[in-house]
């Protein structure tokens, strides 16, 4: 699709991920993020080499060293999910988001309130996790104050959006030199001010980009 320039245009567009969208990966695979950091280590290189092919082992050994160097323990668990999630999701709508400003509006954000436990299953080290947001969209099965105000404030911004108001918060921005402002709403509840950031894992996502550019 993006090869081709086969896409909206002229369109506003809304893009989102959680914190940990890795969770979903523990429930579909079946891999454990709560491991030593030596079994986290032999987790990426078995992902690697089982769901691509073994040219990719260079893949994992730098990705491994750009995410879980100097951590242990409990940061092990987080450097892997970290991991897993911008490679299966935060890079991946980074991609779409930045090639679809070049025609449309595209507002992106981050749900990163912090949802109670009863939502975040394996999410203990890293949350919310995959999901965890749904409760909040429709304003289900909610019961502290807190949580139906945040769910309140959402789908008010989610309405606002779907109406056509452009003004919710900044979309990403072409300069006219062709350089993409890669916006996104920081969403942690009504409260929260400084919700306005620029560049989510825009690090990790530039780690990522050139490690498949140089194996292609």
């Amino acid at each position: 699709m993006l090869e081709t320039n086969r896409y909206k245009q002229n369109s506003n567009i809304m893009i989102g991920t959680l914190p940990n969208e890795a969770s979903v990966i523990h429930l579909l695979m079946g891999i454990d993020f709560a491991g030593t950091k030596e079994s986290l280590l032999q987790t990426a290189r078995n992902y690697f080499e089982n769901e691509f092919n073994k040219k990719y082992s260079s893949v994992a050994e730098d990705a491994i060293k750009f995410y879980f160097t100097g951590v242990d323990g409990v940061d092990a668990s987080v450097a892997a999910l970290s991991l897993f999630g911008d490679l299966g999701f935060h890079c991946p709508s980074n991609i779409f988001a930045h090639n679809l400003a070049k025609s449309n509006k595209v507002f992106r954000y981050v749900f990163a309130y912090d949802a109670p436990m009863i939502f975040n299953f394996s999410c203990e080290h890293l949350s919310p996790c995959h999901g965890s947001d749904i409760f909040f969209f429709f304003g289900n099965f909610l019961s502290n104050s807190s949580d139906i105000e945040v769910s309140d404030d959402w789908i008010r911004l989610i309405s606002e959006f779907v109406k056509g108001n452009t003004e919710i918060w900044p979309p990403y921005y072409v300069t006219k030199s062709d350089f993409v402002v890669p916006f996104y709403k920081d969403y942690r509840g009504p409260n929260y001010t400084k919700s306005i950031k620029v560049g989510h894992r825009n690090i990790q996502c530039e780690f990522w980009k050139s490690a498949v550019v140089n194996i292609a």
